[in-house]
C-alpha cells in the first residue's frame, strides 16, 4: 500500500519500512548520480567553448538542462501509456482501452479504482509492471547513449589542435615576446 501521511495522525508520519527499503535507496542513488554528473559536465562544456561565446554556451546549457528532462519524461510516459493500454487490451479480450470509462478506471502505474472488475484489475497490475520495465529499459538506453556521446564528444584533446579565442590571443602575444628575448 502507498504511504499516505496525515497531519492529524502522528503515527502515519513515520514511513513504513517498505519506503525505506524500496524507495529511499533509489532516490539517494539518483541524487548522488546527478550530483556527480552535473558539475563535471557543465565544467567540461564551458571549458570547451571560446570565452567570447561563454554567454551563449551557458544559455544553451541552461535551456537544455531545464527543457530536456521534462521533455524526455513526457516521451517516456507516452511509451508507458502505449505499452500499458496495449498490454491491457491483449490480456482482457473485448476490452476497449480507448474507452474513456476504462481509462478513468485504470491508469498506468496506479492501482485500479474501486469497482474495477477483477480480471481488468489483475491485467492492469501486470500491464503496469510491463510498462515500468519498458520505461526502465528506455531510460537505461538513454543513459548508455548519453555516456557514449560524452565519451566521444567530451574529451580533453577532442578539439584536435583548434585554438579557442583566448588561446589564440595568448599565442599571438607570446610569439613576439619569445622572438625579442
Amino acid at each position: 500500500a502507498a504511504w499516505t501521511p496525515e497531519l492529524g495522525n502522528l503515527a502515519s508520519l513515520v514511513p513504513p519500512v517498505d519506503v525505506l527499503v524500496d524507495v529511499l535507496p533509489a532516490v539517494l542513488l539518483g541524487g548522488v548520480g546527478i550530483s556527480l554528473v552535473v558539475a563535471p559536465l557543465t565544467s567540461t562544456l564551458m571549458g570547451s567553448i571560446p570565452s567570447r561565446n561563454s554567454g551563449l554556451g551557458s544559455a544553451i546549457n541552461n535551456a537544455l538542462s531545464r527543457v530536456g528532462q521534462p521533455l524526455l519524461g513526457a516521451l517516456i510516459f507516452i511509451a508507458i501509456t502505449a505499452s500499458f493500454y496495449a498490454g491491457l487490451a491483449a490480456a482482457v479480450p473485448g476490452l476497449d482501452p480507448s474507452d474513456p470509462t476504462v481509462r478513468a478506471q485504470v491508469v498506468p502505474l496506479n492501482p485500479p479504482k474501486p469497482g474495477t472488475p477483477p480480471e481488468v484489475a489483475d491485467a492492469a497490475k501486470t500491464a503496469s509492471i510491463d510498462a515500468f520495465h519498458l520505461a526502465a529499459l528506455i531510460s537505461a538506453g538513454l543513459l548508455v547513449g548519453g555516456a557514449a556521446v560524452s565519451f566521444v564528444g567530451l574529451r580533453t584533446g577532442a578539439r584536435s589542435g583548434a585554438q579557442t579565442g583566448d588561446e589564440q590571443v595568448t599565442s599571438e602575444v607570446a610569439e613576439p615576446a619569445a622572438r625579442a628575448g
